[in-house]
């Protein structure tokens, strides 16, 4: 989406934003109120402390090795392999989490 063009869902998403000084930058119409919107640290604990906000969470990419070491689940060594000796190690396929989105399981800030 068009940063200039993005909007909040809501008016009451819309103020909070240009309260604490922040960009609108992306509007999710799945999530309840959702957006993204470019702030500072400073304006993000602001926003997540207002009492209309039920979570703020950063954003970010997240890479992964291509290889783990020594895999803690019982098997995924034998997974990416046909043969024996198995290496201790498994190695994602190069397609691995190609279009996965995934979410943050808490947000990065709280209100306090």
């Amino acid at each position: 989406m068009d940063p200039a063009r993005a909007q909040a869902r809501t008016a009451t998403g819309r103020s909070l934003v240009e309260r604490y000084g922040g960009t609108i930058r992306r509007t999710y119409d799945s999530a309840p109120s959702g957006f993204s919107a470019r702030m500072t640290e400073r304006q993000a604990r602001r926003l997540a402390a207002d009492p209309a906000v039920a979570q703020v969470a950063r954003n970010r990419k997240l890479r992964l090795d291509a290889t783990q070491p020594s895999p803690p689940s019982w098997g995924v060594d034998r997974i990416d392999q046909r043969g024996l000796p198995l290496n201790d190690a498994y190695t994602y396929p190069d397609s691995a989490g190609q279009g996965v989105t995934a979410w943050p399981p808490r947000p990065r800030w709280r209100a306090p």
